[in-house]
């Protein structure tokens, strides 16, 4: 029996079929695995809230600042890692064990980013820089000259007026800040100002105004930057540590060397805006167009904004 082979008119009608047949299902497709992504991120980010509750519950406050996940570990099934952080030695002693390990549950799947031991989730330091901004649910444990320092010690559930589930506990940030790395992407990187701006003198929304104004891609136009996110370790400024200067998804500055002063914005790679976790365990999913004073007010302890949630 013959059998006919294919024309070259049907070969071409068939390979056009197949291409429609998955313009359409493939975007499908894509679209799932990004919502489960989402989904797996969102969902570690309730372990952590689920975390801190339960260390609230025994410790009577929350962790301090710095040791925030070193704390948390063994309340997110670490206890293993746990054993191994010194705690008679001050931070950078006491991880010297553990801050290179990795530890999946503090990164979100959704980001691509492959250096370990790199974190996708910050603590909120509060509203701004240390000049003023130390008004979070975990506030700094170092003394900076000529800085005034609200509390060294844990933050207590009576301390937090404004209402747990009206306070930002810990949000998403985009690891990253390699100097050398002239292709990093705006919102990886922590980028020195050129200028030094006198923040107690005024020059706030200068400086404000000049980190909106970092441009794609910085290093190929010159600024250089500052690690943010690289270790999950360490809950300061430049690693896993964050304020609500900006609104989520804008760039992170510090004021030229001054890291205290700096901007550290929450950000991540999901359409729209970010996942937030309140001091309550709950979470919500904040729009990248919130109102810049809501977004300050969520991150204080005791401002008696009144807020509006879900944003």
């Amino acid at each position: 029996m013959n059998r006919r082979g294919w024309t070259t008119t049907e070969l071409m009608v068939a390979l056009g079929i197949a291409g429609l047949l998955l313009s359409i299902v493939l975007p499908g497709v894509l679209m799932a695995r990004a919502s489960a992504r989402r989904q797996e991120c969102a969902n570690k980010l309730r372990q952590i809230g689920l975390a801190l509750t339960q260390y609230e519950a025994t410790n009577k406050a929350f962790p301090r600042c710095a040791w925030t996940f070193v704390t948390l570990l063994p309340y997110l099934g670490e206890e293993a890692l746990f054993r191994h952080v010194d705690f008679t030695k001050d931070l950078r002693g006491a991880v010297a064990n553990v801050e290179y390990v990795p530890v999946a549950k503090f990164r979100c799947p959704s980001d691509p980013w492959d250096k370990p031991p790199c974190t996708n989730y910050a603590i909120c330091g509060g509203s701004g820089h240390a000049i003023g901004g130390e008004d979070g649910l975990f506030r700094t444990t170092h003394r900076y000259p000529n800085r005034p320092l609200p509390s060294s010690r844990a933050v207590t559930v009576a301390e937090v007026r404004d209402g747990l589930s009206h306070t930002a506990a810990v949000c998403e940030i985009l690891p990253g800040g390699i100097p050398s790395d002239k292709e990093l992407a705006r919102l990886r990187g922590t980028w020195r100002t050129p200028e030094f701006f006198d923040l107690a003198g005024g020059e706030i929304d200068p400086f404000i105004d000049r980190c909106l104004g970092v441009p794609d891609f910085p290093g190929r136009y010159g600024w250089q930057t500052y690690e943010r996110g690289n270790v999950w370790s360490k809950n300061h400024y430049g690693n896993a540590r964050y304020n609500h200067t900006l609104t989520p998804n804008l760039p992170s500055c510090i004021n030229n060397s001054s890291i205290p002063d700096g901007i550290f914005t929450a950000a991540s790679l999901h359409s729209g805006g970010v996942n937030l976790v309140m001091a309550d365990g709950r979470l919500t999913f904040v729009s990248n167009s919130v109102d810049r004073a809501v977004w300050r007010a969520v991150s204080t302890i005791a401002g008696g904004e009144p807020l509006s949630f879900p944003y």
